[in-house]
């Protein structure tokens, strides 16, 4: 007389396929946590350097969508907007120095050059030239009393003195107010513990069932 124990195949191959399953979506999950986290994290840093509403520039994305699982889940953190808020967010998270090309100046306008119109076709912003071809009026330039930039002046209506309309300056150093890779790398450690406790999570889950 003598008994036997035996497995189907194809309990051990559901049981593997739903393993790997748990782990693959562990995998999205933990890096569609962190993704959503550093976005917050730079939101916050940004808001704390820059004020205004740059903060709001900063958007995220996550693939596959809806945590589904995959082998190769992805997380991007990344600035929504065009050449002004990439730009704005270069100067206040780099260090440098924005140089004028060809020897001329970065026009930095003042409360009296008012709003500065789009002109279309992807432009902006005037330049200090076109802004004067607008309002119909001549400037001219005068140093600032230190010597380290230059003011563009202008009379704005027929008979009133001359205001300044522009502060042009040779070189602008960024703000580097703030580092976006040191945040980047806690998030990045942060992933690995997040997905190590859904990883134990289902360690415990498999190690009941066993014993059911």
């Amino acid at each position: 007389m003598s008994s036997a124990l035996s497995i189907d195949p194809r309990d051990i191959q559901r049981a593997a396929d739903q393993l790997i399953t748990s782990v693959l979506t562990a995998g999205t999950g933990a890096v569609g946590q962190e993704t959503r986290a550093l976005e917050k994290d730079l939101e916050k840093l940004t808001q704390q350097a820059a004020g205004g509403k740059l903060w709001r520039a900063w958007k995220s994305e996550v693939r596959p969508k809806g945590g589904k699982p995959s082998y190769t889940p992805k997380g991007t953190v990344f600035v929504n907007g065009g050449s002004r808020s990439q730009g704005a967010m270069l100067y206040f998270a780099s260090a440098g120095i924005n140089r004028a090309k060809q020897s001329m100046f970065l026009a930095f306008p003042t409360e009296h050059a008012g709003p500065r119109p789009s002109i279309g076709a992807g432009v902006s912003n005037l330049t200090a030239r076109q802004w004067a071809q607008v309002h119909h009026v001549e400037t001219f330039e005068i140093e600032s009393r230190d010597g380290r930039a230059k003011v563009l002046m202008a009379s704005l209506r027929p008979g009133e003195p001359a205001v300044p309309v522009f502060v042009l300056i040779p070189f602008q150093r960024f703000g580097n107010k703030f580092a976006i890779a040191p945040a980047v790398e806690r998030r990045r450690k942060m992933l690995f513990a997040n997905l190590d406790r859904r990883l134990a999570r289902i360690g415990k889950a498999g190690a009941r069932a066993s014993t059911d």
